[in-house]
């Protein structure tokens, strides 16, 4: 099973931070290489969904998250299941120094075996490692503004 993690402080409030990092719909504005979002009326309630299609080296990946369990203002956890995907997404939101301490943790299977883990090591996972980066600094972007230049 593979591990990432990641986590940045936005300087905002927990309710913020949430609404714009739980918002799955709006996700392909700011999340890097997500094509498609779809939500279901519900969603995020537990046991509601989103559909995504996210274009990666090469090719579009299509994955259903489901919302396992939502604290609102603390965490919320998907399930990802796709043809190469099957984990757990799990973001946390945090009041912290006056704004939110925002960590995200995907654990999900790695499929092909040992090939598969070759290739993830070397290629896959240090791709995602700065996808998730940039992730969370768009995520940041999008509740404090860009930074400006300088």
């Amino acid at each position: 099973m593979a591990k990432l993690t990641g986590s940045v402080w936005i300087d905002g409030p927990v309710e913020a931070v949430e609404a714009a990092g739980i918002d799955v719909a709006g996700w392909p504005g700011w999340v890097p290489s997500l094509q498609h979002a779809e939500v279901s009326p519900g969603f995020p309630a537990p046991g509601e969904t989103a559909r995504v299609a996210l274009r990666q080296m090469g090719f579009t990946l299509h994955m259903t998250l489901r919302v396992r369990e939502r604290t609102p203002g603390q965490s919320i956890v998907f399930e990802m299941v796709g043809r190469f995907v099957d984990g757990l997404n799990t973001w946390t939101f945090t009041p912290q120094d006056g704004g939110t301490e925002v960590s995200c943790v995907m654990a999900f299977d790695i499929p092909g075996g040992p090939v598969g883990e070759s290739i993830y090591r070397r290629l896959v996972g240090p791709l995602l490692a700065r996808a998730l980066e940039e992730i969370l600094s768009n995520l940041a972007d999008r509740v404090e503004g860009p930074a400006a230049p300088g």
